[in-house]
């Protein structure tokens, strides 16, 4: 444990973690933080759409980015697959998106639980 940081500077302003950003017709839209309240909301969405909603998808998007429903019908549903998995795995779960002060707090060999 030695040499591993063990003070973590955290804000409800700003999180440590990098927001995603998707850009749909030339409008940006970046993700939310994934406070409690997010967090439960997407996951009753994610349990609706394994259970077969259909607009499940979309209005995970819509709470995460705020991309008006309107213009995510519009899509092709394959970008909103696309868009639905990279929030799930990019958000929630991936390594890919954590932040250079997220690694530092790993040590030697392990992953960070974050």
């Amino acid at each position: 444990m030695t040499d591993q940081v063990t003070d973590l500077k955290l804000s409800t302003k700003k999180s440590l973690h990098r927001p995603l950003v998707i850009d749909v017709d030339g409008v940006t839209y970046t993700s939310k933080p994934i406070v409690k309240s997010v967090f439960d909301k997407m996951a009753d969405l994610q349990e609706l759409g394994e259970a077969g909603d259909k607009d499940a998808p979309y209005e995970q998007i819509k709470l995460i980015f705020g991309v008006p429903k309107k213009i995510l019908y519009d899509l092709d549903m394959r970008d909103i697959s696309v868009i639905s998995a990279l929030v799930t795995d990019t958000l929630l779960k991936s390594e890919n998106y954590r932040t250079e002060t997220e690694k530092k707090t790993d040590g030697p060999g392990e992953k960070s639980s974050v």
